[in-house]
């Protein structure tokens, strides 16, 4: 009796184990999860993450943002720390140079994108590691009240302008966008002839700022004249009514800086094949009209996409032609001479 009892127990034990991922697949199973970390703006980044979400019900997307005092820096700095133990898949950047350099960092995994089949090869890596979309670019911001409609101070030697003298205004290159622009001017016009312009304008007593929306801020309260920011931060201003217009730096010689929003796979990381299902969402037709139609309006890298009245196209900017990789590599040098000009 007692050696039947064990033999049905043992024989019931086994029926279960066999049956236990039947049983447990009849319940709701737990998501998928994806791991994204962004520096784009929450207000326009959360909507195409939860609208990616909504898409895809059997999902779990986890978002982490970077603070607005180190745009862009802190999660650079978080995704080289955790190189051995990838905590993340997706980098959703919203610049270009530290995307490039953690791919230098071998941080990145190669990944190129069927949603990215018409954009153009300007705003991919080589390799696939990267993927540019809807992008901002640099302007100068002008107090309507201060700057006359027929002047235009739409470039780097102008923050000299000795009519301005202490109305002019540029944020401090340690983040950001900023710091882009700068290490693409030391890239395109190299550290001398960088150099005398930047001296030249603090010697103008040029306003150095906090960030690219106080030099918004100072020029809509005519603080300043006019200064150096990207299209976003105008485009809010405008939208608030602000007494302030635009132009984009250098029409008429070498073009002004557009500045994409990337997205990259993270090397190694806990959910790839989930990861590659954002990274085609984010490079959609529809997340780039989204963005346009945003209070940002941010550019299309697509010329197809439909554009908000007053949004500009990207055919109707000229564009500097910089080599983005180049700008990645100089940015640490651009920065050892931002120090020495801006202590």
């Amino acid at each position: 009796m007692r050696i039947q009892s064990r033999f049905f127990i043992l024989l019931s034990i086994g029926i279960g184990l066999i049956f236990l991922p039947f049983m447990t697949g009849c319940g709701k199973s737990s998501p998928a999860s994806i791991t994204i970390y962004t520096s784009v703006d929450r207000d326009y980044s959360e909507p195409i993450i939860k609208a990616f979400q909504e898409q895809h019900p059997d999902m779990s997307v986890q978002a982490i943002y970077d603070s607005e005092l180190t745009k862009t820096t802190g999660l650079y700095q978080r995704l080289l720390q955790e190189k051995e133990n990838p905590q993340a898949d997706v980098f959703w950047n919203n610049e270009i140079v530290r995307t490039i350099q953690l791919k230098n960092a071998d941080v990145l995994a190669p990944y190129q994108s069927s949603s990215a089949a018409d954009i153009p090869d300007s705003f991919k890596d080589p390799e696939g590691f990267w993927t540019g979309f809807s992008a901002r670019a640099r302007v100068m911001i002008m107090n309507a009240n201060e700057v006359p409609e027929t002047e235009t101070p739409a470039s780097i030697p102008n923050l000299a302008q000795p009519k301005y003298v202490g109305k002019i205004g540029m944020a401090k290159p340690e983040f950001g966008t900023t710091v882009t622009h700068m290490a693409a001017l030391y890239t395109t016009m190299g550290k001398d002839l960088l150099t005398f312009h930047l001296k030249r304008a603090l010697s103008n007593r040029m306003k150095v700022l906090p960030g690219n929306a106080t030099v918004r801020d100072a020029a809509v309260r005519g603080d300043i004249a006019f200064g150096l920011t990207d299209t976003d931060d105008v485009f809010a201003a405008l939208d608030e009514g602000k007494p302030v217009r635009m132009a984009f730096l250098d029409q008429n010689k070498d073009g002004t800086l557009l500045i994409p929003n990337t997205v990259a796979l993270i090397k190694n990381s806990p959910n790839p094949a989930g990861g590659k299902q954002l990274i085609d969402y984010l490079l959609s037709p529809e997340v780039e009209a989204k963005l346009a139609q945003s209070r940002a309006r941010q550019i299309p890298v697509r010329s197809s996409i439909p554009l908000p009245e007053g949004a500009p196209s990207i055919d109707s900017i000229k564009a500097m032609n910089v080599d983005y990789a180049k700008v990645a590599e100089n940015v640490e040098p651009c920065l050892e001479l931002m120090r020495t000009i801006f202590p």
